[in-house]
């Protein structure tokens, strides 16, 4: 941990990291490394169930869970209140900053002065026709693996609202989103989530 800067105006960078990341993926690590060198103070939102901690409530994050955003934001900015806030989502974390910010509209600069979207899926139907296919496969498998733990850790909390036996079945990203996140964030299933939660 680096020390905090001592000026109260030093701008602030939030980070919302992508699928599956935390403050420690490699590309969080750089971005914080340079606020370091700029002087700035840098803070990595994590992601319900990301960074060591499992979520206690049966929803985790998904790509279109704003409120989060927009209350890391607001929290952060007044927490600094003379510092201007900047914020960077990469990947998932990219497509929710974009979507928050579209929702919140020029409203938004009340709590950030600048925001940038990096390699986001901001069209998540097909963002998942492409993970699907090809050597993207090994990509979209990559997450599968722990995001089939943290379903199975979900299903044994919440055995009323997730069947073991179902879990076992997850294959895909399309099975995943249509047996949990779609129903955890109020959508009957993987493609109406994928089309109400893309930034587009």
């Amino acid at each position: 941990a680096s020390p905090e800067p001592l000026d109260a105006h030093a701008p602030v960078l939030v980070h919302f990291h992508g699928l599956e990341g935390g403050s420690d993926s490699h590309y969080a690590v750089a971005l914080m490394a340079e606020c370091v060198k700029r002087g700035w103070r840098g803070v990595v939102a994590h992601f319900r169930s990301c960074g060591g901690l499992m979520n206690l409530k049966p929803r985790a994050y998904h790509a279109g869970d704003t409120e989060d955003n927009a209350w890391v934001m607001k929290t952060v900015h007044a927490r600094f209140p003379n510092a201007p806030l900047f914020a960077v989502g990469v990947s998932l974390g990219g497509n929710q900053l974009a979507k928050c910010l579209g929702e919140y509209g020029h409203a938004a600069g009340e709590f950030v002065k600048a925001a940038v979207s990096v390699c986001a899926p901001i069209d998540l139907v097909a963002g998942s026709e492409r993970i699907s296919k090809g050597v993207n496969i090994l990509y979209a498998d990559m997450f599968m693996s722990t995001l089939k733990q943290k379903l199975e850790a979900k299903a044994r909390q919440y055995p009323d609202l997730f069947d073991l036996k179902a879990v076992a079945k997850v294959k895909t990203m399309y099975d995943f989103d249509d047996l949990y996140t779609a129903k955890t964030a109020g959508c009957r299933t993987a493609m109406e989530y994928w089309q109400k939660c893309s930034a587009k």
